[in-house]
C-alpha cells in the first residue's frame, strides 16, 4: 500500500514539473522601444525585427467588445525574430447572438501568450498585430496561446 501510495505521489511531482516546463515567455520590456498602442509602431518595429513593445486593442462595431494584446519584439536570435504575444483582455458584447460562445473562447485565449521564432524572409507578411498565419503557429511558436489559438480559430 504505501509502495503505491509513494508512486501516485511521485507521480503527481512528474506531471506537476512537466507542467511547468513549457518554454518560459519573455515578459521584460526594459531596453525596448515604447510603442504604446501605435499599431503603426509596432508594425513597423515587427517587420524590421526591431526592439519595441506595445499593447494593441481591437474593438468591434460594439465598443464595448474588444481584444488587447501586448506585443513585445527582442530581436533577431539568429536568422529569426524572436516575438512575444500575450493576449492582456478580451471582452465580449452582452448582447451579441453569440455571447456565451464568444465568452468561452475568450476565456481559453486570455491571459495566455506564446513566443515565436520569426524567420527573417516572413517578417514582412505580418501585420499590426504581428500575427503568423494559424498554419505557422506550430512550426514558428510555443506556449500555451499557440493550442488554445489552434482550438479556437478555424485553421484554413
Amino acid at each position: 500500500m504505501k509502495k503505491i501510495f509513494g508512486l501516485q505521489i511521485l507521480l503527481i511531482c512528474v506531471i506537476a514539473l512537466l507542467g511547468c516546463a513549457q518554454p518560459a515567455l519573455p515578459d521584460n520590456t526594459a531596453g525596448l522601444k515604447d510603442c504604446g498602442t501605435s499599431k503603426e509602431c509596432i508594425s513597423d518595429a515587427t517587420k524590421q525585427c526591431e526592439k519595441a513593445f506595445a499593447v494593441i486593442t481591437e474593438t468591434s462595431q460594439n465598443p464595448e467588445a474588444g481584444i488587447s494584446l501586448k506585443i513585445s519584439i527582442f530581436g533577431f536570435e539568429g536568422n529569426n525574430c524572436k516575438i512575444s504575444y500575450k493576449m492582456e483582455k478580451i471582452t465580449v458584447d452582452p448582447k451579441s447572438k453569440d455571447a456565451t460562445i464568444a465568452q468561452v473562447m475568450g476565456a481559453m485565449l486570455q491571459g495566455k501568450g506564446m513566443a515565436c521564432l520569426v524567420p527573417k524572409e516572413q517578417l514582412g507578411n505580418y501585420d499590426a498585430f504581428g500575427a503568423a498565419q494559424v498554419q505557422d503557429l506550430k512550426k514558428q511558436c510555443t506556449g500555451p496561446l499557440v493550442d488554445a489559438l489552434l482550438n479556437v480559430v478555424p485553421n484554413n
